[in-house]
């Protein structure tokens, strides 16, 4: 064999042996998002368009930014002039499939039957108008002390203020 100085046939390190200090990142959070981000344009944008989009398939590109103090954002648009690019990725998100969005507006509908409650008991809770408690012993008390007090106006003595502040005392325990 012939031994060459070539720098080709140089010792080279396997990409395994190689120290890295890069964080990985994994593109199925991103991939998540876009099928979900397609699945929710029935709520902006009319159940006909995102059946329409998610049939046809979209296509885009995905941008991975790092700002200066390390945080990493992912957006569909190039990054600003204050972070660097740190990764690319194209796209093309399948369509969805129509037995789940059928089954998910089932269970939509399911819930939203559940919640509105039954029969004409809930409806009348809703209504707004509250049932008239009767008074507490305590506010009967103070009530009938501000009565009686209105109506001696200030013929009152110290006696009728006595047994009055009593009465409420007794019943409302001190308040």
């Amino acid at each position: 064999m012939h031994a060459s100085n070539d720098a080709s046939f140089a010792r080279r390190p396997r990409s395994g042996n190689v120290i890295r200090h890069r964080q990985r990142t994994s593109w199925v959070p991103v991939s998540l998002c876009l099928l979900l981000c397609v699945a929710g344009l029935d709520a902006h944008f009319g159940e006909a368009r995102a059946v329409e989009a998610a049939s046809t398939g979209t296509q885009g590109t995905i941008y991975r930014c790092v700002d200066r103090g390390g945080g990493v954002s992912y957006q569909n648009t190039g990054c600003s002039p204050e972070q660097r690019t740190s990764a690319i990725r194209r796209y093309s998100a399948q369509g969805i499939d129509s037995a789940l969005v059928a089954r998910s507006r089932a269970i939509e509908q399911e819930m939203d039957r559940r919640n509105r409650g039954e029969g004409r008991r809930v409806a009348a809770a809703r209504s707004g108008a509250r049932k008239a408690t009767p008074p507490s012993a305590c506010e009967t008390a103070k009530r009938n002390r501000e009565n009686t007090l209105e109506r001696v106006g200030f013929k009152r003595d110290f006696a009728l203020l006595s047994r009055l502040d009593n009465e409420v005392w007794k019943v409302c325990k001190g308040f």
